[in-house]
């Protein structure tokens, strides 16, 4: 019994020593993270106006309603730069007589998505800021209006119709400001 006694203790004792031999394991690893600078922009839809008559001679020709496309942006800030904005300007102008106004609305999603400003006639010779304050930031399809008028005065004096359609370009630009 004594020696069956020991052998059990003996093999405790191993066990137990092994596990002490063991003891706690501790490895590390290096995880690189690279933030890069993001700076994305996108306009989507499609926006199209058609002049037509008047009902009754003698009224404005009929413009048709505003039209809408989506303005979506993805920001992450560099570490060095201030807020971001995105600006519009005309880059292919429209007819003589016509003027094109556009507003960004619904500017939603995560991060810093920036504040849109109130609606804007675009311009072919300046920057008109549509969405200021933007910092670190995805959006969920932020809505673009766009609005065709007459200009007040001089614009119908300056109409003329056209054989084929007529496109203006309007180019938006997300900048970084310093």
């Amino acid at each position: 019994m004594m020696k069956h006694c020991l052998i059990v203790a003996g093999i405790l004792l191993v066990m137990s020593t092994g596990a002490f031999a063991a003891g706690e394991n501790i490895a590390a690893q290096n995880v690189t993270i690279n933030v890069n600078e993001v700076n994305y922009l996108a306009a989507n839809g499609t926006a199209s106006f058609v002049i037509t008559p008047a009902v009754t001679p003698g009224d404005i020709p009929v413009i048709t309603p505003t039209q809408t496309g989506t303005l979506a942006y993805t920001s992450v800030l560099p570490s060095a730069g201030g807020a971001r904005k995105i600006t519009a300007r005309i880059t292919t102008d429209v007819p003589a007589g016509l003027q094109l106004g556009a507003a960004v609305s619904g500017v939603t999603g995560t991060g810093t998505v920036g504040t849109a400003a109130a609606a804007s006639l675009l311009s072919a010779s300046s920057d008109v800021e549509m969405v200021t304050g933007i910092g670190s930031c995805y959006t969920k399809l932020p809505v673009l209006t766009y609005s065709l008028g007459i200009i007040p005065g001089t614009g119908m004096a300056l109409l003329k119709a056209t054989a084929a359609p007529h496109t203006a370009v309007v180019t938006y630009t997300m900048t970084t400001l310093n």
